[in-house]
């Protein structure tokens, strides 16, 4: 079950994991963090001469969305030790699932003790 040094270490841990990912012509790359925040955008010169704004905005959208994604399921990776069997990485919210487990845990016979009353 949930260890309490991973549960208190999870932030930590979170706020370790990058990834980076590529738009499909390599024209545009971002990096975000552990809690999906942009850490970083970088645009390819020629970018401008391809695309208007808004196509622009949203191929830029859709790379951002796939570094998330990346970084959601490293995370998952990381606490799904620390979590309900039953999640997964699109269910689980990584920041209070943990807690919430591990608070389950601690309280579970108060709570089946309080219903029997």
């Amino acid at each position: 079950m949930t260890e309490p040094r991973h549960v208190s270490s999870a932030g930590a841990e979170l706020a370790d994991i990058a990834e980076t990912a590529e738009s499909a012509d390599g024209l545009i790359q971002v990096t975000v963090g552990g809690r999906g925040e942009l850490r970083s955008l970088w645009l390819d010169p020629r970018i401008y001469r391809l695309r208007d704004a808004a196509e622009l905005a949203e191929e830029i959208r859709r790379t951002i969305a796939s570094a998330v994604s990346a970084v959601r399921r490293r995370a998952y990776d990381l606490l799904k030790s620390g979590l309900p069997r039953d999640t997964t990485a699109d269910t689980v919210d990584l920041y209070f699932d943990p807690v919430l487990s591990e608070l389950d845990r601690i309280t579970g016979s108060h709570r089946a003790e309080s219903r029997s009353r």
